[in-house]
């Protein structure tokens, strides 16, 4: 028994060390493999750009683009130093302190403050991206410049959250995801339609006759990306994914592990040390270190190697779907494991350049080298078999599941709604490029079981299936806004998109379930963003839910009061939105210089400040408009609401080629305060006109220049008809508002100015009756006085309430042909307000003034046939008025005088 167990032991001994001397081999001989493999055809994938190769170059391996996308790069990690524009609330030396500060990013406020502020810089910076690249054919450098924006401040929120101590309670996890999704969007958006917009040869164009039998399959696959838009598109999405998640493994590598050793370095260690080990394992170790020794003898690795052996697959798989095969190679040479490198190789399409190298004739060349696999199809098939079989790690058959179309084993690792889709692309790819390979090739391959074939299906079919997956959490991503806006411009679905658009913005479908939450500001922004790169590129489907989108986002504007901004977006609306909108915008800013940056940028947006302005004022005017009354008394107070329609006068100011449309609309307020009795309210807007107001209308409207007044006032009647009537409206407004002035001075003078005769009370003594006399002689002179002052201002008085009955052409009458019939109903209103009312301040003035035959000659001047004056009046009024006429005539008769002031026969 002894003999037999040393010999048994010598035979372990000798194929220890033949499997040691086979791993050696393997790591440090050259390769000479069947497969025949290149070590400069693999290739590091580090960002979007490097996995876009022209289809013209070299390509080695299936999974790189076609297509030259070097513009979008991955920004550095931002600094203090790059903050210096963060937000103009917060000084670029407050950011470096904060940055520098770990204590003061445990404050919530101000990390909220630097990421907000960092994340409303957005709003600006799209619209710089947009406004410096003007011509249709920088499109693509404004998505450029989106996507650099996104990236920063990605960045911005990942180094706030590094500094913070705190990083849930103070990094808001949704808004990073959302600019994240973002980002990724419109690097989607750059790779499939710089294809779609670029690709000036037609798929038709690029069918042509090549040679079967000098054709490679590197070849042929080349000719099936030039040719196939779908395939071409499919491979762009691939390499979009792979780069998001490339982008989102931040954790430890592998060589954070362990160093640089040989493969199962502590299971080696065991076998070589058997003797000299005091406390061995109780399990049973694998006694040969070949990579099919653990199933062969179905004996585990050391615990420590196991441990590693499960950290190396995940790790390679994790840079498989980042689409890094070569960081993927290289933990496999890390951790000595050369061969499961190589078989990573397997996969490559074969080609050799030297059939189709032309060579000059009496020159020699140096043979090529080959490139791929020769016996590609046998590999496939027996990684798909391995795929097949469930003893094996899963990540192991996921690695090989990416490269040979095993679409269930890449789902069993898919996690995300990314790896679902990259899942079902990447079979989709291989299926596509093996049966075009096959259909084209001459050459015999084995052939793939049927699943294989199954799994090609449509673009479409892939997310029907996805909608459809069995992983809830998948399922409801599948139907968030961002992943459907992904979803329909992969599709180039755009009809779609806009009707979701259309849903979102009413916030009738935001959410999944019940609870609808609203749009936020910045997925408006990129939804609007998003229509007008479809309007550029000519792709502006629907346009009505366009517009519809930018409304959405330019009310969210209108919230921020950010004049340029509003101003730009709204320029991007049809005319009578661009005023309605602005307009509204413009109402709520009362500052006089921020309406003058209003207006500056709705100047440089090219939007109609005229008609923008003209409505600002209409609109403000008609708000919370009171009943109108008839009542001739003044209201003595002005409300802020009339102050703010006053206020509002002062938008026509700002350019004086608005003087008409400011007197237009100053007659339109001065009517309305008459028209509520509000005298003062008119008087206040009446002030708002500047005094030379009228003299700039007439000139600007006469083709000479320094003309007097007496031309000026002939030219009125030859003024354009809109012009003439606001002109002889505000003139009727001024004589009336003078008159009212005027006698409010009068009966303010009469009434409280007027001396008091004083009174000798009934047996005075001789003293009193002295300081009578004195007191009255006194009372005598301030009377005369008074009485003075009084005939000058009744005078005065009595001249411009008569301007109002006399004015010429009558007061607020406009021209024959004006044909607004609410134009006239208004003026006639007003006018049956004030001239009733001048005309019994008028029987006040004079019958005060005991000017008793003017009052009565009132009656001629109403009843009138020239001006027709009588038909304003109501016949109540007018029994009012004649009421008081009559006792001016019994005050005649009096004085021994008739009824109409003349003497007495």
């Amino acid at each position: 028994m002894m003999e037999q167990k040393e010999e048994i032991e010598s035979i372990s001994a000798a194929a220890l060390d033949r499997s040691l001397k086979l791993l050696d081999s393997a790591l440090n001989s050259p390769r000479k493999s069947l497969l025949r493999i290149n070590r400069k055809q693999t290739r590091k994938y580090d960002s979007i750009e490097d996995s876009y190769m022209d289809i013209s170059e070299s390509r080695d391996d299936l999974t790189s683009s076609p297509f030259d996308q070097r513009r979008i790069k991955r920004p550095a990690l931002l600094t203090e130093d790059s903050l210096v524009n963060i937000s103009a609330s917060i000084a670029a030396s407050d950011i470096k302190r904060l940055f520098n500060d770990s204590a003061a990013f445990n404050s919530p406020p101000v990390c909220q403050q630097v990421t907000k502020s960092a994340q409303d810089k957005l709003y600006f910076e799209f619209l710089e991206a947009w406004q410096s690249h003007s011509s249709d054919h920088q499109i693509f450098d404004i998505i450029l410049d989106f996507v650099q924006s996104c990236s920063n401040t990605v960045d911005l929120f990942k180094n706030v959250g590094e500094k913070s101590l705190s990083k849930v309670s103070l990094i808001n996890e949704k808004k990073l995801n959302e600019i994240e999704l973002e980002r990724n969007t419109w690097r989607l958006v750059y790779a499939l339609y710089q294809d779609r917009v670029t690709s000036v040869l037609q798929d038709e164009e690029m069918e042509q006759d090549i040679d079967l039998e000098m054709t490679s399959e590197k070849e042929i696959m080349l000719r099936l990306y030039r040719i196939d838009r779908s395939t071409r598109e499919c491979q762009l999405v691939i390499d979009w994914l792979e780069q998001n998640a490339s982008e989102t493994d931040d954790g430890p590598g592998l060589e954070q592990f362990t160093d640089k050793t040989i493969a199962w370095e502590n299971t080696l260690h065991e076998l070589q040390s058997k003797k000299s080990i005091p406390y061995k394992s109780s399990r049973e170790f694998i006694t040969e270190l070949d990579p099919d020794a653990p199933r062969r003898q179905r004996r585990p690795l050391h615990d420590l190697d196991k441990e590693d052996e499960d950290r190396l697959i995940h790790e390679v798989f994790k840079k498989i779907r980042c689409g890094h095969l070569d960081l993927a190679q290289a933990a496999c040479i890390h951790a000595g494991q050369s061969w499961r490198a190589a078989i990573l190789e397997g996969w490559r399409l074969f080609h050799d350049p030297n059939y189709t190298e032309r060579t000059v004739s009496n020159i020699k060349r140096e043979p090529l080298p080959v490139e791929g696999n020769p016996n590609r199809d046998i590999w496939k098939l027996c990684a798909w078999r391995l795929c097949e079989d469930v003893a094996m790690p899963l990540k192991t058959r996921a690695s090989l599941a990416a490269y040979c179309g095993h679409l269930s084993t890449l789902l069993a690792t898919a996690v995300t709604w990314e790896d679902h889709l990259w899942s079902y692309l990447k079979t989709i790819i291989d299926g596509r490029v093996e049966r075009e390979i096959r259909e084209t090739s001459l050459k015999t391959y084995v052939e793939m079981p049927q699943a294989y074939w199954n799994n090609i299906i449509t673009v479409k079919e892939v997310f029907n299936e996805l909608s459809a997956s069995k992983n809830s959490a998948v399922r409801k991503e599948a139907l968030t806004p961002d992943r459907l806006v992904q979803k329909y411009l992969i599709l180039d679905d755009i009809p779609s998109l806009m009707e979701n658009m259309a849903k979102w913005i009413q916030g009738s479908d935001m959410s999944v379930g019940n609870d609808c939450e609203p749009v936020s500001p910045h997925f408006l922004r990129f939804l609007t963003h998003l229509v007008l790169f479809l309007r550029r590129i000519g792709r502006s489907d629907c346009e009505d839910v366009g517009d519809a989108v930018i409304e959405a986002y330019v009310k969210s504007l209108i919230e921020m009061k950010e004049s340029k901004l509003v101003a730009w977006y709204v320029s991007q609306l049809t005319q009578e939105d661009q005023i309605y909108y602005y307009a509204a915008f413009l109402e709520e800013i009362t500052d006089a210089e921020e309406r003058e940056t209003c207006l500056m940028a709705a100047q440089e947006a090219g939007l109609n400040i005229d008609l923008i302005t003209k409505t600002v004022v209409e609109n403000i005017r008609q708000q919370s408009t009171p009943t109108e009354s008839t009542a001739l008394d003044m209201q003595p107070d002005v409300s802020p609401e009339d102050l703010v329609k006053i206020s509002a006068l002062d938008w026509l100011l700002f350019y004086p080629k608005q003087r008409t449309e400011l007197l237009i609309q100053t007659n339109a307020l001065i009517a309305n305060f008459l028209s509520l009795g509000n005298v003062q309210a008119a008087r206040l807007a009446f002030k708002k006109v500047p005094e030379n107001t009228i003299d700039y209308i007439l000139n600007s409207n006469t083709a000479e220049t320094g003309v007097d007044d007496i031309f000026i006032n002939a030219s009125l009647n030859n003024l354009p008809k809109q012009v003439s009537c606001a002109t002889k409206e505000y003139l009727c407004y001024k004589a009336y508002l003078e008159a009212d002035e005027s006698f409010s001075d009068w009966f303010q003078h009469f009434h409280n100015a007027k001396p008091v005769e004083p009174m000798l009370k009934q047996g005075a003594n001789f003293s009193e009756k002295v300081a009578y006399q004195h007191k009255y002689s006194q009372y005598k002179i301030s009377y005369d006085r008074w009485k003075l002052a009084m005939e000058n201002q009744t005078v005065t008085t009595k001249t411009l309430l008569f301007n109002i009955l006399t004015f010429p052409l009558g007061w607020l009458v406009d021209d024959e042909g004006v044909e607004d019939n609410v134009r006239l109903v208004q003026l006639q209103g007003l006018r049956s307000i004030v001239i009733p009312k001048v005309t019994f301040l008028l029987h006040t003035v004079m019958h005060g003034m005991e000017d008793y035959a003017g009052c009565v000659a009132l009656a001629d001047l109403i009843t009138a046939e020239q001006n027709k004056l009588y038909k304003v009046f109501t016949k109540q009024k007018l029994q009012d008025l004649l009421i008081k006429i009559a006792e001016s005539s019994l005050q005649l008769i009096d004085q021994n005088k008739d009824p109409w002031g003349f003497p007495a026969a």
